[in-house]
């Protein structure tokens, strides 16, 4: 299942060392990501822990969102991205790989042997071969910018045909709900020990909300609720 969302950029981990880019490069993209507020071609992340994630497109993308956090911490502070449930990672994986192909350019035609251009014509020449090169410079910008709006529209079509996941902090903070059985059932948490938490979960929000799943994690030590148990009901509401 795929989730569109802003993830915080300091839970997001690299296998790409950052040498790999050019650091102009970097700085150039986190310039554009605080001036358009976002990424055009969102990251795609499967997450690793309850507040960690690791990238599996977007390498170059996310030293940028780094770069940008550093300029404007508040600004910068999260960035969009797909995450990905981790039993359905070699499916995305698949699609991400058909998505980014493209059909092969047609060989360039061999360069045909010219007289030399008298030096009257070759100011006039030079400026026909600037055309061109901005034309096709232009050409080449307007199919890549077509291309990723074509792969976000393609992912967030997916995303939208997809059934909503349950949200296990909303969930948690309003234990009395029908989607409270429901979520614990699909983590395949039942019997005494959904019945231990849900009762947990009853007194715990009476003193006040659960603020995020460490705080969650934290409240129902001893109480049924440990991490192997959390990250299950994690993934099984869609990662």
């Amino acid at each position: 299942m795929i989730r569109f969302e802003l993830v915080d950029v300091k839970d997001i981990s690299s296998s790409v060392p950052r040498s790999h880019f050019s650091e102009a490069t970097i700085d150039q993209l986190a310039e554009l990501i605080l001036a358009c507020g976002g990424l055009v071609k969102p990251l795609v992340l499967k997450r690793t822990g309850l507040e960690s994630f690791e990238i599996l497109e977007g390498h170059l993308e996310y030293y940028a969102a780094a770069k940008a956090k550093q300029k404007d911490s508040r600004k910068g502070e999260t960035v969009n991205a797909f995450v990905l449930a981790a039993k359905h990672e070699s499916e995305i994986l698949s699609q991400l790989e058909l998505l980014g192909r493209s059909p092969a350019g047609s060989a360039a035609p061999e360069a045909i042997a010219q007289p030399q251009a008298p030096a009257a014509n070759l100011e006039h020449r030079i400026t026909n071969l600037e055309t061109h090169l901005t034309q096709e410079l232009a050409a080449l910008r307007e199919n890549f910018l077509q291309q990723n709006q074509q792969l976000v529209e393609r992912m967030l079509g997916v995303e939208n045909s997809l059934p909503k996941p349950i949200k296990p902090l909303e969930v948690f903070n309003n234990p009395q709900s029908p989607d409270f059985v429901l979520m614990l059932q699909q983590a395949n948490v039942k019997g005494k020990a959904a019945e231990k938490i849900h009762k947990h979960a009853i007194a715990e929000r009476k003193k006040s909300e659960f603020k995020s799943l460490k705080d969650l994690k934290a409240r129902f030590k001893g109480h049924g609720l440990g991490a192997d148990t959390l990250l299950a009901i994690v993934d099984a509401c869609g990662g």
